[in-house]
């Protein structure tokens, strides 16, 4: 009868789930909240270099020769316009209306060659500290290249880590607290400062579904690049 009861048990806590308990390594989320990358074609006018800057510094400008061209030939464009709709503005309705069409074509093309001419400079949004990734003088950058990485002074580190698949569930069922490791530190987290976020697609080597932990910690950036950390989750 013993034996019965025993295995009975046995057999029982097999369904009775084991605590959720995992470490999940985290780290300053540089790629998707800290890099910057060029607004627009050019090359750089000046080399790059660390340093400090102040909210509204000039962190690089860039040279397009091509674009100051365009820009010059549509001013001519738009100034010839202006010229024509003047003759026939009292004298042919008719003509006026399709001018005046051709000047404001000319207006808004030109417009929006200027907009691309301003995002040759490139400023900084807040107090920060640059770190430069393209720096060599006369480098040719296309839309999107990495410049470098701003790391802001006053604002919330975002860091973020590769989350096991297999944990999914418990982790939206049974999560009760978390704890981040860094730097020789132990410091809770609210559950609510971490977001779990599938990542669209299979990965092509596992056939499973990636996920990852994004985590919003009261610390300046600055003072986490490079630092590993642990958050553990149970």
């Amino acid at each position: 009868v013993r034996l019965t009861v025993l295995a009975g048990l046995s057999a029982a806590l097999i369904f009775v789930e084991a605590p959720f308990r995992t470490v999940v390594p985290v780290a300053l989320d540089v790629r998707e909240d800290y890099t910057l990358t060029s607004p627009a074609a050019g090359f750089l006018t000046a080399p790059l270099r660390t340093r400090h800057v102040n909210a509204g510094e000039v962190l690089l400008r860039l040279d397009n020769p091509g674009l100051l061209e365009e820009i010059a030939l549509m001013r001519a464009d738009l100034a010839g316009a202006e010229a024509a709709y003047a003759t026939v503005q009292g004298a042919d309705p008719a003509q006026a209306e399709i001018a005046r069409e051709q000047v404001d074509s000319f207006a808004e093309r030109l417009a929006v060659l200027r907009a691309e001419q301003a995002a040759l400079e490139v400023t900084a949004e807040s107090d920060a500290l640059f770190l430069p990734q393209a720096s060599q003088l006369g480098r040719y950058l296309r839309p999107g290249a990495p410049i470098g990485v701003l790391l802001p002074d006053a604002e919330d580190a975002a860091l973020t880590g590769a989350f096991p698949e297999r944990y999914v569930r418990l982790y939206q069922d049974a999560l009760m607290d978390l704890e981040l490791r860094i730097a020789g530190r132990f410091e809770p987290v609210p559950p609510e400062d971490v977001t779990l976020v599938a990542i669209p697609g299979l990965d092509p080597e596992s056939g499973r579904r990636s996920y990852v932990l994004h985590l919003r910690l009261e610390t300046g950036p600055q003072t986490l690049m490079g630092q590993p950390a642990d958050l553990k989750l149970r």
